[in-house]
């Protein structure tokens, strides 16, 4: 596990990278600050395969943003391939996407997806050029949970949900560029619920 009440810049690079499963406490900075030729680092990001042995209820990467802590990547701010679990009371900002969370791979299918945003954590993208997406949740995830009672403000949809079995509760605001959620083609199972005085506002009145 890693903790940090410092800063760490990556560079060109991703802040911290959790290779084979990890966790981070975060209450200062991870950043980085330009992309480069192989393409848009990350802020966190996180992977697993075959070989690091986890399975159904296992919870592979994690990160705790705690009050005061800032995550900032002008590519994802937080990018998770094997699943995993966030939980925020600070400042997660991403240029191409806030949060990333999917099973890359068919083999992680019993990964799952879970984002706790609280009352004062924000969750930020600030272009849309790629991506632009707050949240997106995808690939193989066996469920995802989304829990917003802070704010999710992105440069296009608020939330993009491409798996299966999403539940989102919103006691906050989600606010996009583009929609305030959006969810594919083939995604089945998912379910919103935005609580009194909540809201989920996307450009043009689509939420």
């Amino acid at each position: 596990s890693i903790v940090n009440a410092g800063t760490i810049t990556g560079g060109q690079l991703d802040g911290v990278m959790l290779v084979g499963g990890g966790s981070i406490t975060n209450s200062g900075t991870i950043a980085n600050v330009a992309a480069s030729e192989a393409g848009t680092p990350d802020g966190v990001s996180g992977f697993t395969d075959v070989h690091d042995k986890f399975g159904a209820g296992d919870i592979a990467l994690q990160l705790d943003n705690l009050a005061g802590g800032e995550i900032v990547s002008v590519g994802r701010g937080v990018a998770f391939s094997s699943g995993g679990v966030v939980n925020n009371d600070g400042l997660i900002e991403g240029g191409d996407l806030g949060i990333l969370i999917q099973a890359y791979t068919e083999q992680q299918s019993y990964f799952t997806a879970e984002i706790n945003n609280n009352a004062d954590g924000v969750i930020r993208s600030f272009s849309s050029e790629f991506d632009g997406a707050g949240i997106s949740l995808g690939g193989f995830l066996a469920s995802s949970t989304v829990n917003n009672a802070g704010l999710i403000d992105a440069a296009n949809q608020g939330i993009k949900i491409e798996s299966d079995n999403a539940t989102v509760t919103n006691d906050g605001d989600i606010l996009g560029g583009g929609p305030g959620m959006k969810t594919g083609d083939e995604s089945n199972g998912v379910y919103v619920t935005n609580k009194a005085g909540a809201s989920i506002i996307g450009a043009d009145n689509d939420g």
